[in-house]
């Protein structure tokens, strides 16, 4: 498929455990309400602009969204289950929105416009590998 502006047609496959998207139009994540045994998911070098859309995605484990044009980390209270999470290379200013997410092994948020970490990572106690390389970080004291 070329030039994809949305993903409303994945609907259809119920039984899908991972999917991948790259350099596509999509701006948002849609088409993923009856994708509930969908373990990895890469939607990426797009022009996705917001985290939504993934209440019905509990089995994911693995999320990609790098290379996009998110700037906030948000709705993910239901991926509670999530290990790895890619968000490298968009215009992130603040590492919120991680909380719920106490199963992460793995975060990648390089290349974003982070300037602070403070305390949102503490929730992580799983937390193996952590990417902050490319931000505008002054001070590691408060990790």
């Amino acid at each position: 498929l070329f030039n994809l502006p949305h993903m409303r047609f994945l609907h259809f496959f119920t039984a899908l455990t991972e999917v991948t998207i790259c350099q596509q139009a999509v701006q948002t994540l849609e088409g993923l309400s009856a994708a509930t045994q969908l373990a990895k998911l890469w939607v990426v070098e797009c022009q996705l602009e917001r985290i939504a859309g993934l209440d019905a995605c509990v089995q994911l484990k693995e999320l990609y969204l790098y290379s996009n044009h998110i700037p906030t980390i948000e709705n993910l209270g239901c991926l509670v289950g999530l290990e790895k999470l890619w968000l490298a290379d968009n215009q992130i200013r603040q590492l919120g929105g991680l909380e719920c997410l106490t199963n992460l092994r793995e975060l990648n948020v390089a290349k974003n416009r982070i300037e602070r970490i403070g305390s949102m990572l503490l929730p992580l106690r799983r937390l193996e590998s952590l990417n902050l390389a490319g931000n505008a970080i002054g001070s590691f004291k408060e990790i």
